[in-house]
């Protein structure tokens, strides 16, 4: 069965980041939505298009269930607008 492509059209940094971690690991956002235990695929859509802003819980609720790297980590909450939890420990260490 020939595998149907995405249509990535609108989508911005952190939609484009999130869609080739996806194809990497071999999710679709269906399955993505479904392993973070979102429910529904729409709103990693609307994200993905700028179309809503994720909390940074929902957000690190999809890079756990990618398995995300460290890096691929800080380069998803990044380009959402959030610190990493890394970051945000060392944000409370020096205040």
């Amino acid at each position: 069965m020939a595998k149907l492509k995405r249509n990535v059209a609108g989508y911005t940094v952190f939609g484009l980041l999130l869609d080739a971690l996806c194809r990497e690991k071999g999710y679709s956002l269906h399955r993505l939505a479904r392993e973070s235990g979102t429910g529904s695929h729409s709103s990693l859509v609307r994200a993905c298009q700028g179309k809503s802003q994720p909390s940074r819980d929902l957000v690190l609720s999809w890079c756990n269930a990618l398995q995300c790297t460290a890096e691929q980590r800080a380069a998803l909450m990044h380009a959402i607008g959030y610190a990493t939890p890394e970051e945000m420990v060392r944000e409370e260490k020096t205040e």
